[in-house]
């Protein structure tokens, strides 16, 4: 079995999706944790684009969150059933980036990393991008017609996009009441029974280090 290291700060972010994907496989990882302090003082001059998560695998790093993702989805049996849905998978996670970009001076904002006024931006940055993709994530659901993204079942998609709405939940009041889809599809892997450990024990991930 690899020998695998998993690189980030000492909250979830971009990495507890990772974290999680490794629990519901029950393969082990050391999960190397660091404050925003060490990572400038100790870390970041060690990383492949000096940014995180980076999964270090017997000795090869490994950067960026999706590609990560990627690659642990195809090891855990979680990148589709074929070649097609493996490129579906792909896909929709390059329209999230999409989107993602779309709303990053609103999400910054929001986080407490931007400048400016989030709840300006909220209704000029994020309503509008939110109204075109959310509609395209909620069809996946509704389509798959098994509460996950794909019809094969759960993907690394599901880990993905799943963290990502219960973040949005956190920032918008409101956000599951409007879309209960994706509340559904976020309670589906919530429930998982590989990650009731981990989830129980794994503190508050939204408190900054």
């Amino acid at each position: 079995m690899a020998n695998y290291k998993l690189y980030y700060f000492d909250f979830g972010g971009r990495a507890e999706f990772i974290r999680i994907m490794f629990h519901y496989a029950g393969v082990p990882f050391e999960d190397v944790r660091f404050s925003f302090q060490e990572w400038g003082q100790n870390w970041k001059h060690k990383m492949p684009f000096g940014k995180v998560p980076v999964l270090e695998i017997d000795g090869v790093m490994l950067p960026d969150s999706r590609a990560i993702g990627s690659y642990l989805g195809k090891k855990f049996d979680l990148a589709g059933k074929d070649d097609l849905e493996f490129a579906q998978i792909e896909a929709l996670l390059s329209f999230f980036n999409d989107f993602l970009n779309e709303i990053h001076t609103w999400f910054s904002a929001a986080l407490g990393f931007g400048q400016g006024d989030k709840d300006k931006l909220y209704k000029e940055v994020f309503e509008p991008a939110a109204a075109k993709a959310l509609p395209i994530f909620e069809k996946h659901i509704k389509e798959a017609g098994n509460g996950f993204y794909f019809k094969s079942g759960l993907t690394w998609a599901d880990f993905y996009l799943s963290k990502f709405w219960q973040t949005m939940d956190r920032l918008i009041p409101d956000f599951f009441d409007k879309h209960p889809i994706l509340k559904e599809n976020s309670d589906k892997v919530n429930a998982l029974p590989q990650i009731q450990k981990y989830l129980k024990e794994r503190g508050d991930i939204n408190k900054m280090p």
